[in-house]
């Protein structure tokens, strides 16, 4: 059974090679690499071209006529990609350990033996099945490194200040992502879910759209083990949340009275997380979402701000949350 690798690809010729050059290097070698490139202008489609002639049956290559960005070309993969197997998310600019996918695949096979004790747990959930698979997704920890390959961050984790909640999975999500694509690998069952009903353009990027589908539907597992390294530069659409550099700008912002920046971002945040919640619970029915839309709609924000902890949609942490529903 192959394993999936979607990667989206726009302008990427300065890292491309070495990302590629990890793939090959895998010791799982049952895989197949799908790119959907964004019209990069660069040197970006020669090398996938060539990569391709190069490793005959293993890639298959499209190109947008127009660009539709990252969220949208990784969903276009996720549409178009029917073939049976497990897959993975790829990005154009990272290094994989040569472990990664033997190791996610074997923490899948894993996680998927636990089934009837998870659902026997969440029997008031209505899951979707097949074959008696429960729609699963692994992720792994990763290092953080910059433009010259160096690491910059022993954890992407660590860094971010996020974790696998223990319980009430699906309610932190609808807050926080904590999901990293790049470092995903998630079975047939959830896949087949996603092609199904597809990613609204309400989603706020295909990652956390995938962790809530999963979170809604099955069961998410983390490997703390890095087996990515993540690559931070200038050209990065969706950067490494580092938790110290925003308390740092938060500290700084209130020092100078510009609290009003602060409030702005949050509401802002506020109403796409809101989107992302309403289109999920559209498209799905879950009432978990169902409560948290209820949450939000609660005044004054102090009777939010109790609720939503009580209840569990925390954001990062108890004190986040305070942040998040009074701001």
């Amino acid at each position: 059974m192959l394993i999936h690798i979607l990667m989206a690809t726009y302008n990427g010729e300065r890292y491309l090679a070495e990302q590629l050059d990890s793939i090959v290097r895998q010791t799982e070698t049952q895989w197949k690499l799908h790119v959907r490139d964004d019209g990069s202008r660069d040197g970006t489609w020669q090398m996938l071209c060539d990569f391709a002639e190069k490793h005959p049956g293993k890639v298959e290559l499209a190109r947008n006529k127009e660009r539709l960005g990252a969220k949208e070309n990784f969903a276009m993969l996720l549409r178009e990609v029917e073939e049976p197997g497990d897959y993975a998310f790829c990005d154009q600019d990272d290094i994989w350990e040569p472990e990664k996918l033997r190791i996610l695949r074997g923490k899948l096979r894993e996680v998927e033996k636990l089934q009837g004790i998870w659902e026997k747990s969440h029997e008031s959930l209505d899951m979707d099945r097949k074959d008696g698979i429960l729609p699963t997704l692994v992720y792994s920890d990763a290092a953080i490194i910059n433009q010259a390959g160096e690491v910059v961050a022993e954890s992407f984790a660590g860094q971010a200040g996020v974790s696998l909640p223990e319980t009430r999975v699906m309610e932190s999500l609808l807050l926080c992502n904590f999901v990293q694509g790049a470092a995903a690998m998630w079975n047939g069952p959830l896949h087949e879910i996603l092609r199904r009903h597809g990613m609204p353009k309400e989603a706020l990027m295909h990652d956390w759209w995938l962790a809530l589908v999963a979170a809604g539907h099955g069961r998410i597992a983390y490997v703390p083990e890095k087996l990515n390294r993540y690559r931070q530069h200038e050209e990065n659409v969706v950067g490494g949340f580092d938790r110290q550099a925003w308390h740092r700008t938060v500290r700084k912002k209130l020092g100078t009275g510009k609290i009003g920046r602060l409030v702005e971002s949050n509401h802002r945040m506020l109403a796409l997380r809101r989107q992302q919640a309403a289109a999920y619970e559209r498209l799905y029915g879950d009432w978990r979402v169902a409560r948290y839309l209820e949450i939000d709609r609660k005044r004054p924000k102090i009777c939010r701000a109790y609720l939503g902890i009580r209840e569990g949609y925390i954001f990062l942490s108890k004190a986040y949350s305070v942040k998040y529903y009074l701001l």
